[in-house]
């Protein structure tokens, strides 16, 4: 998630030809208040508050809908999200919540056939609770996937703790939608001169990089290899890190019984094996580090509605002049 500091005037005029949105956000009542507030605190820095667009305030399932129908997407994929994580709350209270609003976004699959699907929201890091969640998404609720946060806490994918839950959804070969955050490592960093919503859009994508790095380094991306992971903004740094992660795990210090358990087939088929999506990250430099490290087909389109707007992402994209072949192999067929 970002925060666009445009307008909330009506969109320019494009058409993303039937696409489908494989990353915006829903507000749930059972996470509205918080959620509002957690962007009240991040849009605050040294230079005094930012205002919450109305786009954000005043979200609904049929403004979505409307929205999509101005540009042209055909369906969205839609998440929700920890704002703020919330980690010391009662168990019984975030497995309420995580519930409540997994039916929400049932309910809008509901009413929106064909237009509107979501991702399984997860009461993490309770584990427990996590993998029954997990079922009833896929299950009952028929969810495409799920969605996780790129850290909890100290813990990053690829902790010991996690294990279990990787585990499962390998066992269920299940589509893994991981949205980063500022980690608790790296909040406050700049205080006084840098605002916190400045500092968040650096640290989401650095959070992607520490999150698909524990997954590499602890070898759980090769023991794991039915997960089909989608990461956030093009991968933050992961293609331009890759071959420093290449050259540590393949180099000279490294060993053969070392690398077979991290990466037995090279750190790259490990990496481009991933997916990776457009938000915020179809600009000229982020979308030619990404394209030159994996094939197109490992590549979706997002907008992060409505943090951002769609039509900013889809022109982003247009900007690239992509052969029509790729155009249609991000927007829909990947």
């Amino acid at each position: 998630m970002s925060i666009s500091n445009a307008s909330d005037a009506a969109e320019p005029a494009v058409n993303a030809g039937g696409a489908i949105d494989i990353h915006s956000h829903y507000l749930a009542p059972s996470l509205r208040e918080v959620t509002m507030k957690a962007l009240a605190g991040f849009m605050t820095g040294a230079q005094g508050p930012i205002r919450i667009p109305d786009s954000i305030k005043n979200w609904s399932p049929t403004w979505l809908v409307e929205t999509m129908d101005q540009v042209g997407i055909r369906t969205t994929v839609s998440h929700a999200t920890w704002r703020p994580p919330m980690y010391d709350m009662d168990a019984a209270a975030r497995k309420s919540i995580t519930r409540a609003t997994n039916e929400f976004g049932a309910k809008m699959k509901q009413d929106h056939p064909g237009r509107i699907d979501f991702f399984g929201f997860l009461p993490m890091p309770d584990v427990d609770a996590t993998l029954a969640e997990i079922a009833y998404c896929l299950d009952e609720l028929k969810a495409p996937g799920v969605t996780v946060m790129s850290s909890y806490g100290p813990k990053w994918w690829g902790h010991a703790d996690f294990m279990p839950i990787l585990e499962e959804l390998n066992r269920r070969r299940a589509v893994v939608f991981c949205h980063p955050h500022t980690g608790s490592c790296c909040s406050n960093l700049m205080p006084g001169y840098v605002p916190d919503g400045i500092l968040g859009l650096i640290e989401f994508p650095y959070d992607t990089g520490r999150a698909v790095t524990g997954l590499l380094m602890t070898g759980a991306l090769a023991k794991y290899p039915d997960i089909r992971w989608i990461f956030c903004h093009g991968g933050g740094p992961v293609p331009a890190l890759a071959g420093r992660l290449r050259i540590h795990v393949e180099g000279e210090a490294s060993t053969p019984e070392r690398l077979a358990t991290i990466a037995p087939k090279g750190v790259d088929y490990e990496l481009q094996k991933l997916y990776y999506e457009t938000a915020d990250g179809a600009s000229a430099p982020t979308m030619a580090a990404l394209l030159a490290y994996v094939p197109p087909t490992q590549v979706l389109f997002g907008s992060d509605s409505p943090y951002m707007q769609h039509a900013d992402n889809i022109h982003m994209l247009q900007d690239r002049k992509l052969k029509p072949e790729v155009w249609k192999a991000i927007t829909q067929d990947n």
